[in-house]
């Protein structure tokens, strides 16, 4: 039997052990930050159904690829450029489109009329809707724009921008820091988001809104030396700060903490808004605000 198989009930070598037993407590002490809360509506991405099952045999048949790339690039990007993002399906558009300032279409090859017909909708209302990839842009936005160009047209109260290539896939293969600034600069001129990270050269830095009662939780995570499909796993990640957080439009909190830890914190008044610098941000930390 080759040395690296382990049988069935045998004992586990200890650094294995050990591992495990560390990333769940690393789980466990945040679980309560994550447990009972609601997203604060930011950013959406579709993911279209139809789409999803029609590319199914592709996702199965390894030499074709992952049929998700794109959609997971676009994640990739828009949390990496400091955007709270969400997943958002087809049969959730009529309920909770209307909650997300922005939503992003993928490359997806087979929405139905209806799909089409929502997001138009959610755009001429007041939304504002970044398509990507050429026959998406066509189909969605009605226009076939050039792909050095990045259009925002007006579409009813709201606005349709456009990338006409699948910057998601090039995204996902190879993290360019180029192709996260352009996707930022797009959804910047879409919407102003609540909550900002203003150290960009901190790098790579996920951030997502919660909100539990009168709690706001800011989560951070970082990612910073994320391996990808053309490179090898990291051995360590840099922990990286000072991280300078902007909150806009908020009343100044009467209570801030870092979690796990407990931490108090103090904020800086900045006219109708207020920041927070965190000094330095290894792995995760999450910051309470609470009113």
């Amino acid at each position: 039997m080759p040395s690296h198989v382990v049988r069935e009930g045998a004992a586990k070598p200890p650094h294995r052990t050990g591992a495990a037993r560390e990333v769940s407590d690393f789980c466990r002490q945040r679980q309560r930050l994550c447990e009972d809360t609601a997203t604060v509506p930011q950013v959406a991405i579709l993911l279209d159904t139809p789409s999803a099952m029609a590319l199914s045999p592709a996702v199965a048949n390894a030499a074709v690829g992952d049929a998700y790339d794109d959609m997971q690039g676009l994640l990739h990007a828009a949390l990496d450029a400091g955007h709270s993002v969400d997943i958002l399906t087809d049969f959730q558009l009529a309920e909770r489109a209307t909650d997300y300032p922005v939503i992003i279409l993928p490359a997806w090859e087979t929405m139905t009329e209806e799909t089409i017909t929502r997001l138009k909708d959610y755009a001429e209302h007041g939304g504002s809707l970044l398509v990507t990839g050429a026959n998406t842009t066509k189909i969605v936005a009605e226009a076939s724009v050039p792909p050095s160009k990045n259009d925002i047209i007006s579409l009813g109260k709201g606005r349709i921008a456009a990338i006409p290539e699948s910057l998601g896939k090039a995204y996902f293969t190879t993290h360019a820091a180029t192709l996260r600034d352009r996707l930022d600069a797009i959804l910047r001129q879409l919407y102003l988001p609540a909550v900002s990270i203003l150290s960009r050269d901190c790098g790579n830095i996920d951030l997502t809104l919660r909100r539990r009662g009168k709690s706001l939780i800011i989560h951070l995570t970082n990612l910073n030396n994320i391996p990808t499909p053309t490179t090898l796993a990291p051995d360590r990640i840099p922990s990286v700060g000072p991280v300078k957080i902007l909150v806009r439009n908020q009343p100044i909190p009467k209570k801030i903490t870092q979690e796990p830890e407990g931490a108090p914190f103090k904020v800086e008044p900045a006219g109708r808004n207020f920041t927070i610098t965190l000094p330095r941000l290894h792995i995760h930390t999450a910051l309470v605000l609470t009113n």
